[in-house]
């Protein structure tokens, strides 16, 4: 399920809003190139009459498909993100934007990047005043306003960053993902992952090691294959 809300000022109530949700076929997240297209399939309702349209299945149609590359300007939060939600596997991210707008493209290129399984488990929110997941299962990117922080607990269970933060360092696997991003599976990182993540019980958690092995055995000539073995055992 994919939704989009909008406020609606117009209905009697205050607080009111609109949802349109997608309910998309798990074989059809799978072989959807650019998830971030989906967006464009949503409507907002101006009136409770217009209701009736909403009873008929959507046909999308996936080409011709947008140009997929990393959004200008926004490699350093893409690194940070990265770090955050691979190397953090176990804690749901959260992200204090100032124009909560202004990174979705980021992070449907992060979704769209990801294999099946990890699609399919992957929960976020480009729009959270609280946490959504605190009476379910917990999300695992949320953006929030940043004027909005002190909504969140302190407790230590999320990992908390904002667009300023930058990493230190970008890592060689970084620098992978990174340029996957920019140009999708020109190096096949994409399809080895798709081919080797369907079984894994933790996706998230195996993102690091997937790229790891993809390095490994397809374009770094080893000198010595203990270690490239023992990464794919891992």
């Amino acid at each position: 399920a994919l939704f989009s809300t909008w406020l609606a000022p117009e209905m009697p109530r205050p607080g009111c809003v609109w949802s349109h949700v997608l309910l998309i076929e798990l074989p059809d997240l799978a072989e959807l190139r650019d998830l971030g297209a989906l967006r464009s399939l949503f409507v907002r309702v101006a009136a409770p009459k217009e209701l009736d349209g909403f009873s008929k299945p959507l046909h999308y149609q996936s080409a011709p498909e947008r140009p997929l590359r990393l959004p200008p300007n926004s490699e350093p939060l893409a690194v940070t993100l990265i770090e955050a939600l691979y190397t953090e596997a176990n804690r749901p991210v959260v992200l204090a934007e100032t124009d909560a707008r202004a990174n979705e493209e980021l992070i449907f290129s992060l979704w769209s990047q990801q294999w099946p399984r990890l699609r399919r488990n992957f929960v976020f929110s480009t729009g959270s005043f609280a946490d959504r997941g605190r009476n379910g299962p917990a999300f695992d990117l949320q953006v929030t306003p940043m004027a909005n922080l002190g909504a969140w607990p302190r407790s230590g269970k999320h990992l908390i960053i904002d667009a300023q933060t930058k990493s230190q360092e970008v890592e060689p696997w970084m620098r992978e993902v990174l340029n996957d991003l920019s140009a999708p599976n020109y190096r096949g990182l994409r399809s080895f992952m798709s081919e080797y993540g369907v079984d894994l019980i933790s996706p998230r958690g195996s993102f690091i090691r997937l790229v790891h092995a993809f390095q490994q055995t397809r374009h770094i000539a080893p000198t010595n294959w203990k270690q490239p073995l023992r990464n794919i055992a891992q």
